[in-house]
């Protein structure tokens, strides 16, 4: 639970099926947050000891890159926004293979 990609693989099926991008992606996001909402509580809930470090280093990434994220679905032109997902899940894939066989 939170975590595996699905994120990537949904959004892009759904720009790809003919959705929105805004909405796509908007979609997505949401309930990424819920999925991560559920899978913050467990863990807290089951860990005894919490890096706090990482937690807030977690934090402090993510709460600009939700707006961040609304904004250029906001201003960008369908076409150019999905061009810019595709290529960015393209680069990130790429080098997850080259982190792995490395």
């Amino acid at each position: 639970m939170g975590g595996g990609g699905w994120g990537p693989v949904v959004t892009t099926t759904l720009m790809g099926t003919g959705y929105h991008p805004r909405f796509a992606i908007g979609s997505v996001n949401l309930v990424e947050f819920f999925v991560a909402l559920a899978a913050s509580i467990t863990f807290f809930i089951a860990l005894k000891e919490i890096s706090w470090p990482s937690t807030v280093g977690l934090i402090i990434g993510g709460v600009p890159a939700a707006p961040l994220a609304a904004l250029m679905s906001k201003r960008m032109s369908p076409q150019k926004l999905m061009l810019f997902v595709g290529s960015l899940i393209i680069l990130l894939s790429v080098r997850n293979v080259l982190v792995t066989l490395a």
